[in-house]
């Protein structure tokens, strides 16, 4: 077995603000969320950030931000729209649908921070993806989210909520932290590239034929 990581977009990356913010406030967006990335479907865990919300609100009060749950919906769509409401937090949370690849590097760089809870992904482009777009996160142990966040993200067990809501509740009080993490994305992020997973690729294809690649 050959690991060949996937690579991002030039796209994203850190944005001049000005045009982020007409872009977020066109799209009725508010003005401070946290962000979640990924189709609908149960293994993105998306519950847990539900759960944790209403202990997030506890810990900062007024200062708690929105979730926003950008995707479609996939296989095994659970109802997470009952499930905010039997939590009480309808008004603290959206759902905006499916995002358009071109304005994925804005929605990034509108948010505070990103929460990605999957508890398998195949690699998670939305960590790199944010990475690039000096965006500090908050991901899933377990799975291949801390290897490609190395030491440029936090990290959670993927189903306690408390421990999300004490990450992020960390995350959105020190400014501290959230300017490291914001120097440490864009370069841990340069190394997802898809001229260097072709080429990684290419030298699978060379060295399974018997002879080197081109």
């Amino acid at each position: 077995i050959t690991v060949v990581a996937n690579g991002i977009d030039p796209a994203f990356r850190p944005l001049p603000p000005e045009p982020v913010a007409a872009w977020r406030a066109a799209r009725g967006l508010p003005e401070s969320f946290v962000l979640a990335v990924g189709t609908l479907q149960p293994r993105k865990n998306l519950g847990v950030l539900l759960e944790a919300w209403p202990l997030l609100r506890q810990a900062l009060g007024d200062q708690a931000p929105d979730l926003v749950i950008a995707g479609a919906p996939g296989w095994g769509d659970t109802d997470l729209g009952a499930q905010a409401r039997r939590l009480g937090i309808v008004d603290a949370v959206r759902f905006p649908g499916f995002v358009p690849q071109e304005d994925l590097p804005f929605l990034y760089n509108a948010a505070a921070a990103l929460a990605l809870p999957s508890r398998y992904e195949g690699f998670g482009l939305p960590v790199a993806e944010a990475l690039a777009c000096a965006l500090p996160a908050l991901v899933a142990e377990g799975s291949s989210l801390t290897e490609v966040a190395g030491d440029a993200a936090l990290s959670a067990p993927p189903d306690q909520p408390a421990a999300w809501a004490a990450g992020l509740a960390r995350l959105l009080r020190d400014a501290g932290l959230r300017e490291h993490l914001k120097a440490l994305g864009p370069g841990r992020a340069a190394g997802f590239r898809w001229e260097r997973a072709a080429a990684e690729t290419a030298g699978v294809y060379g060295g399974v034929a018997g002879g080197s690649a081109p």
